[in-house]
């Protein structure tokens, strides 16, 4: 039989206050597997107006019958527009499948060999030697030092039926984390979203809604960085550095003629990719 649904008349009690006129109406929802669908057909069936209220709220209050479910509405003055307002079979239903955002923009401590610029400092008589912007120099190697650059971390919510679950979903998620994405995501550039992890309990119904919370961090990509050599007119240029890139820089003994003295340069420099590439648009968010 077809899903149909009709007010319960049992008496509701409207309340009323100096800002807001609130009035809880039950429908009862025949002809439905579950609370889910129950609240799905609710939605998508419910007058958007009960005289010059809005629809505000929608919860499944109990089970009556087998396939038989109460839905308890809310209408209110305080709703400018109904909440199935436009509403159509087949589109989102706001707080089931609509996702929730957490941003958080913070730093992280990365190791710095080389400055971008320097400044040398000495006497005329013992002049300081350039080393190329090389930090922390000592006999044997290029110690540098400890400096916060800024990551972004976000976690995106939503919500699935259990049943809606598979082996599948999750089998994707558990071989995505740790990877980078492959593509523009989220408006971020290719290399620049390392999927963290995601965080669900399993519980309930198959119809049960089971929020997914999915961890992401950004570092964001740079077009080019340029190191000086120590030959004039003559840099390292690290062209296209993606977020999760690591830079190797290695250093060799020199001569600083001007300053009579042994100095650590940069000779060479290597990009490395340490991270899988991997199809952001699978997770389902």
């Amino acid at each position: 039989m077809a899903a149909y649904m009709r007010e319960a008349y049992e008496s509701q009690a409207i309340s009323m206050s100096a800002t807001d006129i609130t009035w809880p109406v039950t429908y009862l929802v025949y002809n439905v597997p579950n609370e889910f669908e129950a609240l799905k057909f609710a939605f998508f069936t419910l007058p958007g107006t009960k005289s010059t209220l809005a629809l505000d709220t929608l919860r499944i209050g109990s089970r009556v019958g087998l396939t038989t479910w109460a839905v308890e509405a809310t209408y209110s003055s305080k709703r400018a527009e109904p909440l199935n307002k436009d509403a159509v079979e087949g589109s989102s239903i706001p707080g089931l499948e609509a996702e929730e955002v957490d941003y958080q923009v913070s730093g992280e401590n990365r190791n710095i060999k080389l400055s971008l610029e320097t400044w040398r400092y000495g006497t005329v008589a013992r002049p300081a030697p350039d080393e190329g912007g090389a930090i922390g120099r000592d006999k044997s190697s290029v110690k540098g030092v400890e400096v916060p650059f800024p990551v972004v971390q976000f976690t995106v919510r939503r919500q699935w039926q259990r049943q809606d679950i598979t082996l599948e979903m999750r089998d994707t998620w558990e071989r995505t984390v740790g990877k980078v994405n492959d593509d523009t995501y989220r408006g971020y550039e290719r290399g620049e979203v390392r999927f963290e992890g995601t965080h669900l309990s399993l519980k309930g119904s198959p119809s049960q809604l089971i929020p997914v919370a999915f961890t992401f961090a950004v570092r964001f990509n740079d077009p080019g960085i340029e190191f000086d050599s120590g030959t004039e007119d003559d840099p390292i240029i690290v062209p296209d550095i993606e977020g999760w890139h690591v830079l190797d820089q290695r250093f060799e003994e020199d001569k600083d003629d001007a300053a009579n003295a042994m100095i650590r340069r940069l000779s060479f420099v290597y990009k490395h990719r340490v991270l899988k590439y991997a199809d952001f648009s699978t997770l389902g968010v």
